[in-house]
């Protein structure tokens, strides 16, 4: 049987930066995968590719579809190890404060799902960076002021003095496991783990993914609040509050572009790629592809079928904490609010590869579940 031959990929006129982009991108992701699932973006040598098995293919192999810059470093890989295994303990004090964070909030004049979702992760990070329970929120606006500075591209987390307690805490509670100190030595390049090491790698973990989160669990929340029916699911628990997070990640990514450089030349969904070109994954066209995800791929349906741990997304929202920050404050979400509608439009902050709303103010009515 003789081999398809490969093909070259079409050229398409279309700007990831364009205006029309930045507003709306979804239509020109049709108009894209309507001309092939991988196209010549012009005559500049990039790629884009808006098929979900194309998209999802690439994803799976980074040695030849390879990242410019990496995510992690072998140190902050033992680190994450040193703080899952506190994980159990986190959730459960991540879902408390979350429910004292949602009450709060439902009660402010002007609810917002951006500043919902920043007051949540803040309150994560804050655990994480070992500021004390005790501490956390007894001065006025604490909370408010940090989740503010998140929001702050020049975040200067080294300045926080939160961290010196994380480390002093991790170092006493993990002091019987050298391992794992002779491990974070080494990756560290020294012949003995100091506290200021470990100070500087939790910070690097607890920030990470602080866009992805914010992003990630406001847009859940705008999306629940335009879709009273889906909403109406997950407040009577008959889809959960993480199917609507994963959901709304497929359907609106924050991260809606990857660039991947082409180590050596592939085929990839039948097209021949050549070896130093500059590949786009357009994350956000192929979690709306109809190949994969039928006629309904561009609507919010909450009981969708998504697996728990899915590479697409977990690529468009990584990280453990944007987990636990999702499912604890859209399980305290429903448990605490009846009903919660959009009160003005949501406005959006313009980048070619970050989706995330600048604000989306709501209304809120409180549910019989709430508590203060």
């Amino acid at each position: 049987m003789s081999r398809a031959p490969v093909r070259i990929p079409p050229e398409c006129g279309i700007s990831l930066s364009s205006p029309l982009a930045l507003a709306d991108p979804y239509p020109l992701y049709e108009e894209m995968r309507a001309l092939a699932p991988v196209v010549r973006l012009g005559p500049g040598g990039q790629v884009a590719v808006t098929g979900h098995d194309e998209v999802a293919a690439a994803l799976d192999d980074p040695v030849r579809f390879a990242a410019q810059r990496s995510r992690g470093t072998p140190a902050h890989d033992v680190v994450a190890r040193i703080a899952r295994e506190g994980r159990n303990d986190l959730s459960v004090r991540a879902h408390t404060r979350a429910g004292h964070l949602v009450s709060a909030w439902a009660r402010t004049g002007t609810p917002d799902a951006v500043d919902l979702a920043r007051r949540t992760v803040a309150a994560i990070v804050m655990d994480i960076l070992g500021t004390p329970a005790s501490v956390q929120g007894s001065r006025p606006g604490e909370i408010e002021a940090f989740a503010a500075h998140l929001a702050n591209p020049a975040y200067g987390g080294q300045r926080n003095p939160a961290a010196s307690a994380a480390a002093a805490l991790y170092q006493h509670e993990r002091e019987g496991d050298e391992g794992v100190w002779t491990d974070l030595a080494h990756h560290l390049g020294r012949s003995r783990v100091q506290r200021e090491d470990i100070r500087a790698e939790l910070i690097r973990y607890a920030t990470a993914d602080i866009d992805a989160a914010i992003a990630s669990i406001a847009t859940t929340i705008h999306l629940l609040a335009t879709h009273a029916e889906q909403w109406h699911l997950v407040r009577t628990r008959r889809a959960s509050a993480e199917q609507a997070w994963r959901e709304a990640v497929r359907l609106d990514p924050p991260l809606r572009a990857l660039r991947r450089r082409l180590t050596c030349g592939t085929v990839l969904g039948g097209y021949g790629l050549p070896a130093g070109c500059d590949v786009w994954l357009l994350l956000g066209a192929a979690g709306r592809d109809p190949g994969h995800w039928t006629h309904t791929g561009d609507q919010f349906r909450v009981q969708r079928p998504i697996p728990v741990r899915t590479l697409l997304i977990d690529t468009a929202a990584p990280g453990d904490l944007t987990h636990l920050a999702a499912a604890s404050v859209l399980g305290a979400l429903a448990v605490r609010c009846a009903t919660v509608a959009p009160a003005a439009p949501a406005v959006r902050h313009p980048h070619p590869v970050w989706r995330s709303l600048a604000c989306a103010p709501l209304t809120v009515s409180v549910g019989a579940g709430f508590s203060g």
